[in-house]
């Protein structure tokens, strides 16, 4: 038992997951007033959900999918709270989007 013990891996997550949301924005979309956007989204869902370990962050261009550019919002939250705290960001990112008449989907949906 002790041999198997040594052997094995353990996570620890007491210190929270990250939660990351990836956001394809079309060519047209300025990618600076997009990060502007989901810094805006991410805070706001910070402040009204208390669920966030620390502050979320918007981070550049992560990839190119066709002619879109790929960005990404990351959170640390407690892991129980990562996939609500994905899907409401999600929406959140989409109404705000919307608000800019944005496709979040752009060319890649």
């Amino acid at each position: 038992m002790a041999a198997e013990l040594a052997d094995a891996q353990f996570a620890n997550y007491s210190g929270g997951v990250r939660a990351a949301v990836d956001v394809p924005v079309s060519r047209d979309i300025p990618v600076d007033r997009a990060l502007a956007v989901l810094d805006e989204v991410g805070e706001a869902w910070a402040r009204e959900s208390k669920a966030a370990l620390d502050r979320p962050q918007a981070h550049g261009i992560m990839a190119f999918s066709g002619g879109d550019a790929v960005l990404r919002l990351m959170v640390r939250v407690p892991p129980a709270r990562r996939l609500a705290a994905e899907a409401e960001l999600r929406r959140r990112i989409k109404e705000a989007f919307d608000r800019h008449h944005w496709s979040p989907i752009g060319a890649a949906g």
